[in-house]
């Protein structure tokens, strides 16, 4: 186990725990993480983010645009894009677990592939309309991988969402709560430079899950039914951006955006 002075860099949020690891590190943690969230649905540990994707990502997509080629990256039994289905064509579901099977979404033909453990995205070069991406890259090592496999995949003026955690959640040397073995959130900083270092147009850049109102009695049915909710918690992440850091080590840290969206344009 690495020591906390040997963790500082990661827990400071300039480097990525595992962005820089090796083949056989990477083969160890997709191992690790092939069922993990299946397995925090099946305990009841997930939250539905359909209503907080449309109002902090699909929201922002073009109007009246058809999307011929979609990839919804992790994106389990596909249900997250059925906001979206009437502007879909063909999906393809890129995931790694036996768990979820189905070969059409809304009468919409669905196909299954599953993730190569380096992060490569079996797709050729300007291939894509659409990928979508919801909390699947913090279950992942080599993210900045994944995201210039993103870019190459997408059409020139192709579109990707993301939404991700931005803080550690918790320190990840240890059995945590909630969480599977490998996860932890993706530095603001950090996103922000590979999203430049690619070209990426930024539509939109939305910080939301402000950490005190997440504790709130029935926050998992706020974000699912009162769109005012979700519209007051951006407003509220927005107010304390200053007060971002990734890791909390203090009470006053934990005042803080937890996840940010992005909508981004090839």
């Amino acid at each position: 186990m690495k020591s906390l002075e040997e963790m500082q860099p990661y827990f400071s949020g300039k480097k990525l725990y595992g962005n820089d690891f090796g083949a056989a590190k990477i083969e160890e943690w997709f191992a690790d993480e092939k069922e993990a969230y299946a397995e925090l649905i099946n305990r009841g540990n997930t939250f539905n983010f359909d209503l907080m994707n449309v109002k902090n990502g699909f929201k922002y997509l073009p109007k009246n645009v058809f999307f011929n080629k979609v990839v919804s990256f992790g994106g389990a039994d596909g249900e997250e894009i059925l906001p979206i289905i009437n502007q879909i064509n063909n999906i393809t579901i890129i995931d790694p677990s036996d768990s979820f099977k189905r070969n059409e979404l809304n009468d919409k033909p669905l196909s299954r592939i599953k993730p190569s453990i380096q992060g490569n995205i079996e797709f050729e070069n300007d291939s894509l309309d659409l990928i979508t991406c919801f909390g699947v890259l913090h279950h992942i090592p080599n993210v900045s991988h994944v995201i210039s496999e993103f870019h190459r995949c997408l059409k020139k003026n192709g579109i990707l969402i993301i939404r991700e955690p931005i803080n550690s959640m918790g320190d990840w040397r240890f059995p945590r709560k909630l969480t599977t073995k490998r996860e932890r959130g993706i530095p603001l900083n950090l996103f922000r430079e590979w999203i430049a270092e690619k070209n990426f147009s930024v539509i939109k850049e939305t910080l939301c899950e402000f950490s005190v109102l997440c504790k709130f009695p029935g926050y998992k049915l706020l974000i699912t039914k009162s769109g005012l909710f979700i519209t007051i918690d951006r407003f509220i992440s927005k107010l304390f951006v200053w007060n971002y850091n990734y890791h909390a080590t203090k009470l006053f840290d934990k005042f803080k955006p937890l996840s940010v969206y992005y909508v981004l344009k090839k």
